[in-house]
């Protein structure tokens, strides 16, 4: 098999196990649907039961990055790929309220001088216009300001929670209006 992937994605399988614990799809207190890509054929696959670790494991494959994971017969990446703000799927889930958050690393101006950054780069300009579209179905979109971090910052954890938690709490008067709380 040639070499699908930059990372063999097998420590983040382990994260995925431990955050998960063993947990299915029906020990969720809420619905839960997780998109996926086909990466042959471009078609949106949403799991609504099955293995859930190994269809997280796939949800968070990036293309090139990480490879794709073998599901059903169909090898799948990343949801965003095709879907990066799926705002339909907990509607057919019965939501009747939902709030996004759009995490979409805005591209900067850069001069792509290597294979990693001319990736996150293209991932970047290319999913920027989807984020835009689809989040525009949510009735709250939480935007934390990501500016001068990437996808893979991962040392820029804690940054990132809490720029999603100021960019929370600046919606959360929106919430409550609409929530009539």
């Amino acid at each position: 098999m040639p070499k699908l992937a930059i990372m063999k994605g097998e420590k983040l399988a382990q994260i995925v196990e431990r955050f998960t614990d063993h947990k299915t799809f029906s020990d969720c207190k809420i619905p839960l649907a997780i998109t996926t890509t086909d990466i042959e054929s471009g078609d949106e696959i949403v799991f609504t039961s099955g293995n859930m670790q190994k269809i997280i494991r796939a949800s968070c494959s990036w293309p090139g990055f990480f490879p794709p994971v073998e599901v059903e017969g169909k090898f799948l990446s990343d949801g965003g790929v095709r879907n990066s703000v799926p705002v339909k799927w907990a509607k057919k889930l019965g939501a009747t309220f939902t709030i996004a958050v759009k995490l979409g690393f805005a591209p900067q101006a850069i001069k792509a001088d290597n294979i990693f950054q001319m990736m996150i780069q293209s991932i970047q300009i290319m999913g920027e216009e989807l984020d835009k579209y689809q989040s525009m179905q949510a009735d709250v979109i939480i935007e934390p300001d990501l500016k001068g971090i990437n996808q893979l910052d991962f040392d820029k954890t804690r940054e990132i929670i809490l720029s999603g938690e100021v960019a929370a709490e600046r919606e959360i008067k929106k919430i409550k209006r609409l929530l009539r709380i």
